[in-house]
C-alpha cells in the first residue's frame, strides 16, 4: 500500500529508512543507525530444566521515517519487542550480531552455523562495559544486537494510526511531516508480534519461509520412516 493511501487498520508498506536527525552508534559493533536494539540473556540452571532469560533489553530510535516517495511514515520502534516465554525477541529482521560466550562441543558447532559468533566478555567494546558495568555484562551468557540504518529498504507489516500534528510552522517540501504511524496490532499477543518489520522484500521472505517449510517437510518425512522402521524392527523382536 502506498503510504498515501494508507487507512487507519493492517497495512503493509515497503520504503526506505530515510533519518531525520543525528545518527545513533549501535553499542555493540559500533554501527553508524537509525535504529538498535540489545537483548542480554542469561542461563537459569542446568540440564532438561535450564531456560534462557532475557535480563536486559533495550530499544532506541533516532528520528527516522519509512519513505515511499509518495508520502512518509514513522514506526513505533517500542512495539517491535515482544516476549516469548522468558526470552525477549524484536520483530526487525535486520542487520544482527549475536555473541555467545562460554559455550563448547556441539551446542557451540550448531549456534556457529546458523550465524552465532563467539568470544569472551573482555571482547565487548570498552563503550558498552562504561554503560551497563562489567558485573552486569558478567551474567551475560548470550547476546544479541540488531540495528537498522539509514538508506535500508524495508518491508512492514503492522497497524497504521493517523498522527495529529500540532506544529503550525511550514513544512519543508523535501521533509513532509509524517501522518501516519506504523505500530502493532491490537491483536498482538504471544503468538503474534503484531508488527514485522524487515530489510528483505516480501518475495525474499517467502523464498526463505519456503525453504524452511521444504527442509522441515524433509526432515519430518526422514523420521517418520525411520520410525516405521523402529517399529517393523520391535515387531519382529517380539515375535
Amino acid at each position: 500500500t502506498a503510504i498515501k493511501d494508507l487507512q487507519e487498520g493492517t497495512v503493509e508498506v515497503k520504503g526506505t529508512a530515510q533519518t531525520r536527525g543525528p545518527l545513533l552508534e549501535s553499542p555493540v559493533t559500533r554501527s553508524p543507525c537509525v535504529c538498535y536494539a540489545l537483548f542480554l540473556n542469561e542461563t537459569i540452571g542446568s540440564g532438561k530444566g535450564s531456560y534462557s532469560h532475557t535480563f536486559f533489553h533495550e530499544v532506541k530510535s533516532a528520528s527516522f521515517v519509512v519513505n515511499d516517495e509518495t508520502g512518509c511514515a514513522t514506526i513505533k520502534t517500542d512495539d517491535l519487542v515482544w516476549k516469548s516465554g522468558k526470552t525477549k525477541q524484536i520483530a526487525l529482521q535486520a542487520h544482527q550480531h549475536t555473541l555467545s560466550f562460554n559455550q563448547s562441543g556441539l551446542i557451540k558447532s550448531i549456534s556457529s552455523s546458523l550465524g552465532t559468533q563467539h568470544g569472551q566478555h573482555a571482547d565487548l567494546p570498552a563503550e558498552l562495559y562504561q554503560e551497563l558495568g562489567g558485573d552486569y555484562l558478567s551474567h551475560c551468557d548470550n547476546l544479541n544486537e540488531v540495528h537498522l540504518k539509514d538508506g535500508d529498504p524495508l518491508y512492514i507489516q503492522g497497524y497504521a494510526r493517523r498522527m495529529h500534528s500540532g506544529s503550525t510552522e511550514q513544512q519543508d517540501p523535501s521533509e513532509p511531516e509524517p501522518q501516519w504511524q506504523i505500530g502493532a496490532s491490537p491483536k498482538k499477543s504471544r503468538w503474534n508480534t503484531g508488527i514485522w518489520v524487515s530489510i528483505k522484500s516480501e518475495e525474499k521472505m517467502m523464498a526463505t519461509s519456503y525453504r524452511i517449510f521444504k527442509y522441515g517437510w524433509a526432515i519430518g518425512l526422514f523420521l517418520s520412516g525411520l520410525l516405521i522402521i523402529l517399529l517393523v524392527i520391535c515387531n519382529f523382536i517380539l515375535n
